[in-house]
């Protein structure tokens, strides 16, 4: 089997970065179930979709700087986004069925 090159997600840097910034004891109990949610609803998306999204706003890539290593065009990467936020946005809604379900 060929290995996919868009697998890789980086959710767990989420749970890190949100436990850095959590001082407030209320939030305490939801920060985690808010990103154990948004690591499932990631775990729906393309691979190429999450790894996109990861790299957008978890590592603060621009999308110039995620095409290199994807080798992927600028274009693409910016599909990729654009409807992962999209099937995002539906899943969070409780539309599960998102609209585009290519990686291209």
């Amino acid at each position: 089997m060929r290995r996919n090159p868009y697998a890789g997600v980086y959710v767990e840097e989420l749970d890190e970065r949100v436990a850095a910034n959590d001082t407030e004891a209320d939030s305490a109990y939801q920060v985690p179930l808010d990103a154990e949610r948004l690591a499932g609803y990631l775990c729906k998306l393309t691979p190429a979709q999450s790894q996109a999204i990861a790299l957008a706003y978890f590592r603060g890539q621009s999308q110039s700087e995620i095409a290199c290593p994807l080798n992927a065009p600028i274009g693409t990467v910016k599909t990729w986004i654009s409807r992962g936020l999209e099937s995002l946005r539906a899943m969070v809604d409780g539309c599960h069925t998102p609209r585009h379900r290519g990686s291209f």
